[in-house]
């Protein structure tokens, strides 16, 4: 098989089991919403908020740096780095465990309620595996088995709603939920790790350590990146109450929705960039940039005004009634994420340019910005403010890393979408005004689709280079 035809088939099983993974997340939500007291869906999803922090602080960045040094090795060296690696996380997770079960030993005897450290452990035990499966795909990526990474990730989402399906279904409640998923989980890694080690002999090298420090600038950007989009719950929590921190996480499902999508998309276009640039041909990199922005933005304003007058609609089709007030955070939350893509567009841009310095400081800003802005206007304005937040974190990312992409010496045409933008606010701002929500997708329809188009067709000089 070709590297072209290898890619886009990776690209395309690696989209197909990102949208089962989603709409199997989506689901799991829908029965927990339904079946579980807003308090047990709030802790529920604050838990699994703690177990992935804790993979993200404890897999050190290598599920992202993983597939390029395995990929880079010879075939007959690839086993023993792996193993080595395997050996190494396995030891972190297990303490990751450990670490976990003795903070639920110490909580009861400080006087904290025994949940408290029974929520802990769990917390604990869902990291444990994460960290594990997670590295395994890593592998799996680097080896550049497709099939398997794909069916992983799928046998992982569903498992989760079968097994936690089957917990709500039987009335087990909260605790039953979170020992599915910790099944679901564990299994999943166990299943990986035999596969991926089978039938060959034990020879590890000494390889985490080598690998963790390699991995230390995309470990920072995926630090930075969870305080972004993740922290701001633990802000809500304090700020508004628990049960307005499930409906936050409700709220952010969408969000996650358009990141997916739209990242999804940036496959195929990301690495031409990158060859590009790293070949030194700094006008077509502008010139192809200018084209995927474009379409981001088009595409991203009409996922925003397509769902802007079917927000409470969306909020009851995957919760209940109880979660009617993410509604008013759903817009916000989305066009910071919609704004977050393209600061990553510009990042990937930049890391190809040999400056990932300034991604980590571009992702600093936008989540220490963030986070502040959270902290003044969630009193104000509630739900709606923290959403606010995340469009002020995103826009001045994208902005200071479109600033250093031009520093860099690739150029995009920033004019090509600010015509796009403007009849995306006015659609918002008329339906707002006015109260129908209909008219932004029409009023965006009869604007903004005209324009990205021609924009597309007979401004952008669309030419494919050698």
């Amino acid at each position: 098989m070709s590297r072209s035809r290898q890619f886009v088939r990776g690209a395309a099983l690696s989209g197909a089991s990102t949208m089962v993974s989603v709409a199997a997340a989506l689901a799991l939500a829908k029965l927990a919403t339904n079946t579980l007291p807003q308090g047990d869906v709030a802790s529920w999803l604050i838990v699994v908020l703690v177990a992935d922090g804790l993979n993200l602080l404890f897999n050190f960045g290598l599920f992202a740096s993983l597939p390029a040094l395995i990929a880079a090795r010879e075939q007959a060296r690839q086993m023993p780095y792996i193993q080595g690696v395997l050996k190494g996380q396995a030891r972190v997770s297990l303490g990751v465990l450990a670490a976990a079960l003795a903070t639920a030993v110490i909580l009861p005897l400080s006087g904290q309620p025994a949940t408290y450290g029974i929520l802990c452990a769990t917390a604990g035990a869902l990291a444990c595996a994460g960290i594990f499966r997670d590295t395994l795909l890593a592998v799996i990526n680097g080896l550049q088995d497709y099939r398997l990474h794909a069916a992983g990730s799928i046998a992982f989402g569903v498992s989760q709603v079968v097994l936690g399906g089957a917990a709500l279904w039987c009335g087990g409640g909260l605790m039953a939920l979170l020992l599915a998923l910790l099944i679901s989980q564990a299994v999943c890694a166990v299943a990986l790790a035999y596969i991926v080690l089978r039938g060959a002999p034990w020879h590890p090298e000494p390889a985490f350590a080598q690998a963790a420090r390699f991995s230390i600038p995309l470990y920072a950007n995926s630090l930075l990146n969870y305080g972004f989009q993740r922290a701001d719950t633990f802000l809500v929590t304090a700020l508004l109450g628990v049960n307005m921190a499930g409906v936050y996480e409700i709220a952010k499902r969408f969000p996650q929705l358009l990141s997916r999508g739209l990242n999804a998309l940036l496959l195929p276009w990301l690495p031409s960039i990158a060859a590009m640039a790293a070949a030194g041909r700094k006008e077509d990199a502008g010139r192809t940039l200018t084209e995927v922005l474009v379409v981001i933005t088009f595409l991203g304003h009409s996922m925003i005004v397509a769902a802007y007058p079917l927000r409470e609609w969306l909020v009851l089709l995957l919760s209940s009634p109880e979660y009617i007030g993410a509604a008013d955070a759903i817009t916000p939350l989305m066009l910071g994420i919609h704004l977050a893509v393209q600061a990553g567009v510009f990042g990937q841009t930049l890391i190809a340019l040999e400056r990932p310095e300034w991604v980590t400081f571009g992702q600093a800003s936008q989540a220490v910005l963030s986070l502040a802005s959270a902290a003044v206007l969630m009193p104000l304005m509630g739900l709606r403010g923290a959403g606010l937040a995340w469009v002020i974190g995103a826009g001045a990312s994208m902005t200071f890393q479109a600033i250093a992409v031009r520093r860099a010496g690739v150029h995009p045409r920033a004019g090509s979408r600010v015509p796009q933008f403007l009849f995306f606010i006015g659609s918002l701002s008329v339906a707002r005004v006015t109260g129908i929500g209909i008219l932004a997708p029409l009023l965006f329809c009869l604007t903004g689709v005209p324009l990205a188009f021609y924009l597309l067709r007979h401004r952008l000089p669309l030419r494919r280079s050698a």
